[in-house]
């Protein structure tokens, strides 16, 4: 009896032999003794994993499998890059995602777009484009003090980092650096603040805004929790800054 393979693998001659018997598993000497040949050759190791040998002479591991009644094929890497073990461990996490009713290829997809946007969506990125959006509305002098604060104070330590990946001990120790070389710890909340709330509300990117950020001077296990507090410890810059910009985010 062949395995159906709604859920968990493939179901072709590939998994099992005409007499029901899986086949040999794929063994390093196997793979390395093979050769390219006209066609493209593909050597089975089971339960939806083969290594397919291009005439070109690449290797590319896949994983063939069944997904809502359609028969899918996934990139697992190249060999020798990723060799038989760490293949077959890639495929066991793929046959557990079909298991949990999830499609690896669609689960990979979105992974590249999160990927993709947490690139373009770093704390630098936002904070330039937020500057960019309200510089024209400040003075000059305070538009030049503001983003060189930012490119000495904040960048070098959190410019690279996605936005919505930002966690507050990461911004607490920021401050506290800021504060440690007697710049303005106060002035840069407010700038941070700004920054979250742009990104929040303008480009939907949930980030760090709203969460506990304890200030710079003060231990987090030395501070009350008032309902303030536990809400939006940045709440005093929020309401500076809807007090000093109230129709801009």
């Amino acid at each position: 009896m062949e395995l159906s393979g709604a859920m968990l693998g493939a179901t072709a001659q590939e998994d099992r032999s005409y007499f029901g018997v899986a086949p040999m598993r794929l063994s390093t000497a196997k793979i390395q003794n093979a050769t390219a040949q006209k066609k493209t050759v593909r050597l089975f190791d089971g339960r939806g994993l083969y290594l397919e040998i291009a005439p070109t002479g690449s290797r590319w591991w896949r994983f063939k499998y069944r997904f809502a009644g359609k028969e899918k094929r996934i990139s697992l890497g190249v060999y020798p890059d990723v060799g038989l073990k760490k293949a077959r461990d890639r495929r066991d996490e793929m046959r557990k995602l079909v298991a949990d009713g999830i499609d690896p290829s669609a689960a990979r997809k979105q992974e590249k777009l999160m990927a993709l946007d947490a690139a373009a969506n770093t704390f630098e990125a936002v904070a330039r484009e937020w500057f960019e959006k309200h510089s024209a509305n400040w003075e000059a002098s305070y538009s030049v003090k503001l983003l060189a604060r930012l490119e000495a104070n904040i960048f070098p330590w959190l410019g690279d980092r996605p936005i919505r990946d930002i966690k507050p001990p990461e911004l607490l120790s920021v401050l506290r650096r800021v504060e440690s070389r007697g710049a303005l710890e106060t002035a840069h909340r407010f700038y941070i603040t700004g920054v979250a709330m742009y990104g929040n509300r303008v480009l939907g990117i949930a980030s760090f805004w709203g969460a506990r950020i304890p200030t710079a001077g003060r231990h987090p296990s030395n501070q009350r929790n008032t309902k303030a507090d536990s809400a939006n410890p940045l709440r005093g810059s929020a309401r500076r800054w809807h007090h000093e910009n109230p129709r801009q985010v």
